[in-house]
């Protein structure tokens, strides 16, 4: 103990002295010294019940709880419970069992008494009424009453009766209760005291729901075969309590007993009541700007949208259609990099705050981005407060709402073969028209439909025929562009086609080149007279210019006659300048109009004869030739010359490959769709002609692409395969 004038040194001198919490344990029931509800259970009236509580010194000093100090805290106080008022007499139903202080010694443990009066005939403390109280407790260092201090409270609960049967707890609560609740359907006891000391037989237990039923019950008890009540003994039945849905459940549980076998029955009434619960965010519908979004369950789907960089933004209004207030507390998105960056969220859920009322509304906006093709789709996970709000039997996830988001990006994508096109060199004639014909092949390598919306030809001023100028690809699908072009003037030309598409390339560019050289001296004749014996075969010899010839590669031929005397038959080449050339055009549209062009696979050779065309019948006075030619001038060394024969071949044919000096070649065949169906290894070439086979036995009739590719330089022919 310390000196008073130990402390009052102290007081003057500026020191102090401390004293810690006392190192105690309070509590009633030493099986489970957290419980804090002191139970008295059924008393009769006039019949008073003690309880003890203990406190357990584990420290070096002595403990007390004190009378109270008019200038300190109580240490000892019996209240009303909240919600009763103050001045309301039933606290005074409890007392002390023994006057105060008490003490308990350094390492000792000692057991105090409370008791519950059970006053008789007193107008104040009414029989059959459960009456609760609050004890509180205030321990401290015996040698201290003001220090700091150790604090319990215990709820003291009795009931004092008239009757031989009794619970101190007739309502049983289960509060809010999750609606099929998981792991484990929660359970409450229900205990009946028997407050006589003699034995007391159960007739009848019954459960009467008070709420409409449908299907199996939502609150049920467990019930004996038999009960039979001990003296002053009591008896414990199960509760359970499963939501099937939302809202209030209740049911009345009756214990029909007789006091005496001469005695009318007797029943104890206890009301069981709970309240199912869901969470439940849902998706309502949804705008969607400039395209219609469309909800399905927990899906929101934006459709097949541009991948332009543009997108759709949606509204989606979201209701609370539960019974709880939701308390937000993230929002994330869950997906691959690729899709969750797709869908951007301009405003989430809390954005107008973090809850969400039951009943009420909250929207969600959301944007569709996509900047590549094919589907997205990802996850919005929305996390709740569930399972902080005290709700008992709430499943695992039940906290979390998951909605799904999907999207198709539309992203058609350009391919063409060639990139780039080589008229090479043009004859400008005098007399007659000089045309070339170039081809190339636009795939669409996208997952949406590719639109070439209009062309257009670079400079302006060149005579170039594009056909189709506009046209739609299917997925997957191509398309064969014919480029006709007719020269002017001589001289080097360069340009671009410009195919304008709705995929991301909105303009693309096919690069060409032409050169136009005067024609020389290529003198050019048919005979004047041609006789022969109506339906016998006529040839018409077609003479050049043997020296000049040599120069050219390619030439187109153009007759008119009458169609009821001539009828085309074919043409010999044997002997002639384009011995070894291929027959690529040979077209009869309309009747008396022939277009005959011929490819050399290098150059046409030095002979005065170019072709003989055959007839059936004979020439009359109406013939008439047109005769233009692509000239090649002998010092293009950069330019290589490639040829194909037969064609049309059946099983086999022969690629003919002229360089003007050593270099390396690789030939390609491609089908109308730009899949590549043979190939042959790119090796070197020594200068000047080479003849490779080709093999076509397993292909399959159609029309072909041979492409020869030197460098940068590269030529296309289109070869036919027909049985």
């Amino acid at each position: 103990m310390i000196h008073p004038l130990l402390i009052l040194f102290c007081l003057f001198t500026g020191y102090a002295v401390g004293f810690a919490q006392p190192r105690v344990e309070v509590y009633h029931k030493n099986s489970d010294r957290l419980d804090t509800v002191m139970d008295f259970g059924v008393t009769l009236e006039g019949s008073p019940t003690t309880r003890t509580f203990t406190v357990e010194n584990k420290g070096a000093a002595t403990v007390a709880i004190y009378e109270t100090n008019p200038n300190a805290d109580p240490y000892y106080l019996i209240i009303n419970v909240p919600g009763v008022p103050p001045e309301d007499p039933r606290k005074e139903e409890f007392e002390s069992g023994q006057r105060l202080p008490y003490y308990v010694g350094a390492g000792k443990s000692v057991s105090f008494p409370v008791v519950f009066r059970a006053l008789v005939n007193n107008p104040l403390f009414p029989p059959d009424r459960v009456v609760e109280a609050l004890l509180k407790l205030r321990v401290v260092d015996s040698a201290a009453p003001t220090s700091a201090s150790f604090d319990r409270t215990f709820r003291l609960r009795a009931l004092k009766t008239t009757k031989i049967l009794a619970s101190t707890n007739p309502w049983i609560a289960y509060d809010s209760v999750y609606i099929n609740p998981q792991p484990l359907t929660p359970t409450l006891p229900y205990t009946i005291d028997n407050a006589i000391s003699r034995r007391v037989k159960v007739d009848r237990q019954l459960l009467e729901m008070q709420t409409a039923v449908v299907g199996v019950p939502e609150i049920e008890v467990d019930t004996f075969p038999s009960v039979e009540f001990s003296p002053e003994d009591s008896v414990v039945w199960n509760t359970r309590y499963k939501p099937y849905n939302r809202g209030l459940d209740s049911a009345h549980f009756l214990v029909v007993y007789r006091p005496d076998v001469s005695a009318r029955p007797d029943t104890v009434l206890a009301t069981i009541s709970g309240f199912g619960v869901e969470q439940r965010l849902t998706l309502i519908g949804a705008t969607g700007t400039p395209l219609p979004v469309v909800v399905r369950g927990d899906t929101v789907d934006f459709g097949s949208t541009p991948a332009d960089g543009q997108g759709i933004t949606a509204r989606i209004v979201v209701r609370n259609e539960g019974n709880v207030n939701i308390g937000l507390l993230s929002e994330g998105k869950v997906g691959t990099q690729r899709d969750t960056s797709a869908f951007v969220i301009r405003q989430s859920l809390l954005s107008d705050g973090p809850t969400i009322r039951a009943g009420t509304f909250d929207t969600l906006e959301v944007s569709f981005v996509p900047v590549d093709g094919g589907d997205h789709r990802m996850r919005l996970v929305v996390n709740t407060d569930l399972l902080q709000r005290g709700i008992t039997g709430v499943p695992d996830g039940a906290q979390t709402t998951q909605w799904f988001f999907k999207g198709f990006g539309q992203r058609p994508q350009i391919q063409v073969t060639p990139s780039a096109l080589d008229f090479g060199t043009v004859v400008l004639l005098e007399t007659c028209v000089s045309t070339v014909e170039r081809t190339f092949t636009v795939r669409n390598v996208g997952n949406a439909e590719l639109r070439v919306d209009s062309t257009r030809v670079s400079p302006s001023t060149v005579r170039l025929t594009v056909d189709p100028a506009s046209f739609r690809i299917a997925p997957g699908s191509s398309q064969l562009v014919r480029c006709i072009y007719q020269p002017e003037f001589v001289g080097s030309y360069s340009g671009a086609i410009t195919l304008f598409t709705n995929s991301l390339i909105r303009a693309y560019d096919v690069s060409y080149g032409a050169v136009v050289v005067e024609p020389d001296s290529i003198s050019i004749g048919i005979p004047l007279l041609t006789t022969a014996r109506p339906g016998s075969p006529v040839g018409l010899d077609v003479a050049v210019t043997p020296e000049a010839v040599k120069t050219v590669d390619r030439c187109v031929l153009s007759l008119t006659y009458n169609p009821s005397l001539l009828r085309y038959r074919g043409v010999l080449q044997a002997g002639s300048a384009s011995e070894g050339a291929q027959v690529v055009d040979a077209t009869e549209e309309p009747l008396g109009a022939l277009r005959l062009g011929i490819q050399a696979p290098s150059n046409f050779l030095e002979k005065p004869l170019l072709i003989t065309v055959l007839f059936d019948s004979f020439l009359g006075e109406s013939a008439s030739t047109d005769v233009a030619f692509t000239y090649k001038t002998v010092s293009g060394g950069a330019r290589f010359s490639v040829g194909v024969f037969p064609n049309p071949a059946l099983d086999d044919a022969t690629i003919t490959i002229v360089v003007p000096q050593e270099r390396e070649v690789g030939v390609g065949l491609f089908d109308s769709f730009g899949r590549q169906y043979d190939s042959i290894e790119t090796r070197r070439y020594s200068a000047g002609m080479h003849l490779v086979p080709l093999n076509v036995r397993e292909l399959p009739p159609s029309v072909y692409t041979l492409v020869v590719r030197s460098g940068h330089v590269f030529s296309t022919i289109q070869f036919v395969v027909g049985r």
